[in-house]
């Protein structure tokens, strides 16, 4: 009996610990993409726009 428990709280605890672990990488690339996202917005405004000679 405490086997099978134990086997069924280890496979719960296996399939949280993937859960949890997409969770934290979707939300590591979300902050990358508005990092990302902040900073291409922040060049614009600071450089000038490239006019290519003639």
């Amino acid at each position: 009996m405490p086997n099978s428990a134990m086997l069924l709280w280890s496979r719960y605890a296996i399939a949280f610990c993937s859960a949890y672990a997409d969770l934290v990488r979707w939300a590591l690339v979300g902050i990358a993409h508005l990092i990302y996202r902040r900073s291409i917005l922040f060049f614009q405004q600071q450089c000038p726009p490239y006019d290519s000679p003639d």
